[in-house]
């Protein structure tokens, strides 16, 4: 970080626990914020680790979509599901929603750029996301809805998934990483 840039941090040492981070402009500042947490136990023998990660986001087009970085640590592959919630977003109450996310995870390559994995549009009561999502905790999400998911196992390394409407479509939308 740029000393005196303005950009906020905070080392915390956490129960295990659920937690949320909160991130706002200054006043009434508005833009493109980057939040970032990291785990700083190395997942030594009896500690505890980060399960899962959300962030609820305004998806918009071009290069206005969602990103969010993930990187698998050690010396083998992790299953992960990750989903885009938009249409179940509204039985929670939530306003603008995402009618049709798009998720895409990309690999990140040495020396720069990224090669497509996996995607997923409509996860289509997929029973490995329903059972894996129920396994780790997750709300289900409502029948034949257009959220997507994906189950997958990711080797160590460093991924994006970038969220979109289908069709250009915008709104809001959660973005959920477990482990």
């Amino acid at each position: 970080l740029v000393s005196g840039g303005g950009d906020a941090a905070a080392v915390v040492d956490l129960s295990p626990g659920l937690y949320t981070a909160v991130c706002s402009g200054k006043g009434a500042a508005t833009g493109v914020a980057l939040v970032e947490i990291y785990d700083r136990d190395e997942g030594a023998e009896g500690t505890s680790w980060l399960s899962n990660i959300s962030c609820r986001a305004d998806v918009r087009t071009g290069d206005d979509v969602v990103v969010v970085g993930v990187v698998v640590k050690g010396n083998c592959p992790q299953l992960v599901l990750v989903r885009v919630v938009g249409p179940t977003l509204a039985g929670f109450g939530v306003a603008g929603i995402l009618a049709d996310p798009v998720a895409e995870i990309h690999r990140s390559l040495p020396g720069g750029g990224s090669v497509l994995i996996g995607g997923n549009d409509d996860w289509a009561n997929s029973l490995d996301v329903d059972q894996t999502g129920a396994a780790a905790g997750a709300f289900p999400l409502v029948s034949n809805s257009k959220d997507a998911g994906i189950v997958t196992s990711l080797a160590p390394g460093v991924y994006t998934i970038v969220v979109s409407g289908n069709g250009a479509q915008t709104g809001i939308a959660l973005v959920e990483l477990y482990a």
